[in-house]
């Protein structure tokens, strides 16, 4: 069983990593990271690393105690923005969209390319 649990997780963390190289040659990121439940798994966070020393990248990851629950995270984030009166009803379906978030060292996407 643990042979094939194993061999899951490295089939898993294969597909994860596949499209890397590609996409540091492309987009020229000064750092990678990951975050939420995945970056709490060791096989990643030790693979990851390794390809970011090959691609010669810098690696940022949260420590594993902060990765293990996105619902943790997404509580406090809703917390915080109601401390600072922004809050929303979850029954209105008209959301608005908003420029995306634009991880720092990447290069900024065209519109045509479906970035902002």
């Amino acid at each position: 069983m643990r042979d094939l649990l194993a061999s899951f997780q490295r089939a898993v963390v294969d597909q994860l990593l596949a499209p890397l190289p590609e996409l540091v040659a492309e987009h020229r990121p000064d750092l990678l990271t990951a975050s939420g439940g995945v970056a709490a798994n060791s096989e990643l966070r030790r693979r990851l690393g390794e390809q970011a020393g090959a691609l010669g990248v810098e690696l940022k990851l949260p420590p594993p105690r902060l990765t293990t629950d996105n619902a943790a995270m997404v509580a406090r984030a809703g917390q915080l923005a109601h401390a600072r009166g922004f809050w929303s009803d979850p029954r209105r379906v008209d959301a608005r969209p908003r420029e995306a978030w634009q991880p720092p060292g990447m290069r900024r996407l065209s519109p045509s390319a479906g970035g902002v």
